[in-house]
């Protein structure tokens, strides 16, 4: 009796011991549902940190813009990079995309494009994985007054990958900037009127 006892609590033993190959295929299949579960959030808090960047950055040129002028005395523009330039060059582009980074310069011509006279104060690059940035200009200039030459404006940052026509656009934020160069920041759906 007693040697056939050993030899079953052998067996059971043998049993339980380890995964079978029904329960590793159950436990990576959990694990891949897991996965992919948490990579798309992942890459949703990776576009909107990048927005965030983006942001910030502008904020930062306009607000140095502004008091560049007034300490300069002198007209200071704030311009879309011209991603056909490349990455070291200092050109301004002539459209509403600024994706591509932006120029904060001494105006000294005041045409709103940076020219051999000029003085180059700022370059800002676009962060990793840039957002779109569309603006109502192609330039901001701030007078000696830190008045803005310009209307009214706003500029919106639409996360990469997300269409910048769509009016809900999740992780989208709006910077507007009045004529006296104030600049608030706004959820995308909502307008820049009577909000500065």
């Amino acid at each position: 009796m007693r040697c056939s006892r050993g030899l079953h609590q052998r067996r059971r033993a043998r049993v339980g011991a380890g995964f079978g190959l029904l329960e590793l295929l159950i436990s990576l299949a959990v694990l891949t549902i897991l996965a992919s579960a948490a990579v798309q959030p992942a890459q949703q808090m990776l576009r909107a940190r990048s927005v965030d960047h983006a942001v910030e950055g502008m904020v930062s040129a306009l607000a140095r813009a502004r008091a560049e002028a007034m300490a300069r005395a002198e007209v200071v523009t704030v311009c879309p990079r011209d991603p056909q330039a490349g990455d070291a060059a200092a050109v301004c582009a002539n459209s509403l995309e600024w994706s591509a980074g932006w120029l904060v310069f001494v105006d000294r011509a005041q045409r709103g494009r940076l020219e051999p006279n000029d003085l180059l104060l700022q370059a800002i690059q676009p962060p990793p994985h840039p957002p779109r940035v569309l603006a109502t200009l192609r330039r901001i200039s701030f007078m000696p007054t830190g008045i803005s030459l310009n209307a009214a404006s706003h500029i919106d940052f639409v996360p990469e990958g997300s269409d910048p026509a769509a009016p809900d656009v999740v992780g989208a934020r709006r910077a507007c900037v009045n004529k006296p160069g104030r600049l608030r920041l706004l959820s995308r759906v909502l307008p820049c009127a009577g909000s500065v």
